[in-house]
């Protein structure tokens, strides 16, 4: 790769934020969370060794972030959401060697297989009658959140981000049906995509409309992710662009600077709760703990998604995630969810970091080819919400349960005059 300028900024803000990142979980993320399972164990052998792996991956990463389109958007994200806090986990938590090379035989496969994979190319017909299937989705998406608002709820607003926990554990006993459910989960991925859309045809009311309508949602199980998506829509939209792109890198070393901070000036730890532990170490963390279990506990081999539909049963009586969230907190209502590393080894141990990164990096190439009609300001949200589901969830459940199928087609749809042609 030829040295650029640009990369050198870019490597030099990498490097900050790795730093900055294993200060924080040192002096704050361990103190206040050892007892939910943020350990320290130093060994100067894994740390250096973690720093070598994160530095040296920045080649291919960079090459990746140049392409102005989805995949080169999603691989940075990726970078700043789930790789550079996993290599601060590798360096500071104390892993096993063979967990260390599986990790990074996984993460140096998906990086590379998304830069060499040529993008796809097929053809959608050009939708003429474009605000009808705006319309259409915004009634449909609209419907959904009222019906299950007002039937299960009575219409609930529910203000307090932090405290959540209680809905969450009664929306689970909501007793709703599976393709209800399935509705749910798919238009709280389409909702701030359809208030961007709102927004860049300046359609201001009905931009508020949707913004209620997200607000209803978050009411109804307290998924902060629904309000943070909405709060990201209008950050994207006014100050994203191809350009800007390290505006990201400096944002979120920015925020974590800001949780740094707050216990020194404010006394408190928001930013320290909601951002650097919930959103970029328990993710990371939470790898570990999946490949714990899996060393004394049978495979899934994906009993507990698609296999189930023919049959075949998983060995475990209750899910997966809420034995390792019970192993993780001490209570076994806890969901422990998470994606990538983690969805690859629970179903096909030591041989699936070969196979998982291709089935990473097709789902994304293929949302890649469903929004290359897209602006910059636009395609930031779909790109958000395609890394953050893949991070949070098994693949299957990203693609069904989560939306990320029904996007592809919702992308496709609101294709605007041209023909779709990729």
């Amino acid at each position: 790769m030829i040295i650029e300028k640009k990369s050198i900024l870019y490597f030099f803000l990498f490097v900050i934020y790795r730093i900055l990142l294993d200060f924080s979980y040192v002096c704050y993320i361990h103190p206040q969370f050892d007892y939910n399972g943020m350990h320290l164990e130093w060994n100067t052998g894994f740390y250096v060794l973690s720093w070598c792996v994160c530095v040296g991956m920045f080649p291919i990463i960079y090459m990746n972030l140049k392409k102005d389109s989805f995949v080169g958007l999603s691989i940075y994200m990726l970078t700043l959401l789930s790789f550079v806090p996993t290599t601060t986990i590798l360096g500071l938590y104390g892993v096993d060697w063979k967990f260390f090379v599986l990790m990074v035989i996984y993460w140096a496969l998906l990086l590379w297989l998304a830069y060499f994979i040529k993008p796809f190319k097929f053809y959608w017909p050009p939708c003429k009658q474009n605000k009808y299937i705006e319309r259409f989705w915004l009634l449909f998406a609209s419907l959904v959140i009222i019906y299950i608002s007002g039937r299960y709820t009575g219409f609930r607003l529910h203000f307090n981000l932090i405290d959540v926990y209680d809905i969450r554990f009664e929306e689970r006993e909501f007793g709703m049906p599976t393709l209800l459910a399935y509705m749910n989960g798919v238009v709280n991925t389409i909702l701030p995509i359809l208030f961007v859309f709102c927004l860049s045809e300046k359609k201001r009311k009905l931009a508020i409309f949707v913004a209620f309508i997200i607000f209803l949602s978050f009411s109804i199980g307290g998924h902060k992710s629904i309000i943070f998506k909405l709060f990201l829509a209008v950050l994207a939209y006014y100050f994203f662009s191809w350009k800007k792109k390290i505006v990201l890198l400096y944002g979120v070393i920015g925020i974590v600077c800001i949780a740094m901070l707050e216990p020194i000036i404010l006394g408190t730890g928001v930013f320290n709760a909601l951002f650097m532990f919930r959103v970029l170490l328990v993710p990371a963390k939470l790898h570990i703990s999946f490949y714990d279990f899996f060393q004394d506990n049978e495979l899934l081999y994906f009993r507990e998604g698609p296999l189930r539909w023919l049959g075949l049963d998983s060995p475990y009586d209750t899910s997966v995630a809420f034995l390792v969230g019970g192993l993780e907190s001490g209570n076994y209502e806890v969901r422990a969810n998470n994606g990538l590393f983690t969805d690859a080894y629970m179903n096909m141990g030591d041989f699936s970091v070969l196979i998982f990164p291709f089935i990473v990096v097709l789902i994304i190439k293929t949302l890649d080819a469903c929004s290359r009609w897209m602006s910059d300001k636009l395609l930031f949200l779909p790109v958000y919400v395609t890394i953050s589901v893949l991070i949070s969830t098994t693949f299957t459940t990203a693609l069904l349960t989560s939306g990320l199928l029904l996007l592809m087609f919702f992308l496709l749809s609101m294709s605007k005059k041209t023909k779709t042609c990729v």
